[in-house]
């Protein structure tokens, strides 16, 4: 972003807003296949590998619609920072997403709009704290063994003897260091502050997925990695402000149509 902003300079352009689109289920950044439309008819740049720049904005606040033909329509107001640093946006994929031949898919409905997770509790997705994390506190570091485990850095946390716990996600750090001297474990800072504080001894972490409901109340969620067998997934999907919390079953490498209980 500093290269970015010191070309700008150079052509009197001013960087008022920088954001990182991201595709929800691979985590990579999106450019091709999507229109960014903003408020007062301004037209955003779109860089490679998901970036989107704001130039010489003259409010503090501007409204977008994120549009395509494999994702989920996407409304937000972004607010002018000087593109300190680049907000993440998620994608979430629609009917019409492409998907591979052992993909797993779970589909069902829920309130339009409606925000859902799910996690599975597997052993070999298993993670741990690498230090307590005490409630308050805007970092978290996990033991991941060196492996990028969670796309998009969400996370399900829970306590050993407590089946309830919560999702969070953990984005890396606003100054882009690496924990150089524990080169196994994933130190981010949190998108909102965990309700409560954990042990390192007593947590327990599973990677987490995200969808959301689109104008019909469809949402779609695609797994990967599963082996044609039956899971036990577990969701939770927000509506005005409180969750509906749920175990489901699937199956492997096929569609999945499940009943969340949570449909107006």
């Amino acid at each position: 972003m500093r290269m970015a902003k010191q070309m700008l300079d150079e052509i009197h352009l001013t960087l008022s807003k920088a954001v990182l689109i991201r595709d929800a289920f691979t985590g990579k950044g999106v450019t091709n296949g999507i229109q960014v439309q903003a408020a007062g008819g301004y037209k955003p740049v779109l860089k490679p590998g998901g970036y989107c720049l704001f130039l010489n904005l003259d409010t503090d606040t501007i409204e977008v619609e994120i549009t395509s033909a494999i994702y989920q329509s996407c409304r937000l107001v972004l607010t002018a920072d000087g593109g300190s640093k680049a907000q993440e946006i998620f994608l979430y994929p629609s009917a019409a997403y492409p998907v591979g031949r052992n993909t797993t898919v779970v589909s069902g409905q829920a309130p339009a709009g409606a925000m859902l997770y799910f996690h599975l509790e597997e052993k070999r997705r298993e993670y741990r704290l690498l230090h307590d994390y005490k409630k308050g506190e805007k970092e978290i570091s996990i033991f991941t063994g060196g492996t990028a485990a969670a796309v998009g850095g969400l996370w399900f946390i829970r306590e050993q003897n407590n089946s309830t716990g919560e999702y969070f996600r953990s984005l890396a750090p606003a100054d882009g260091s690496e924990a150089e001297e524990e080169p196994e474990a994933e130190r981010g800072v949190l998108e909102q502050t965990l309700q409560k504080g954990y042990r390192k001894k007593d947590a327990r972490l599973y990677p987490a997925f995200a969808c959301a409901a689109g104008e019909d109340g469809m949402f779609y969620l695609f797994l990967n990695q599963l082996k044609e067998q039956d899971y036990r997934l577990f969701f939770s999907c927000e509506q005005d402000g409180a969750f509906v919390n749920r175990e489901i079953g699937i199956r492997g490498c096929v569609y999945n149509t499940v009943e969340t209980k949570a449909a107006p």
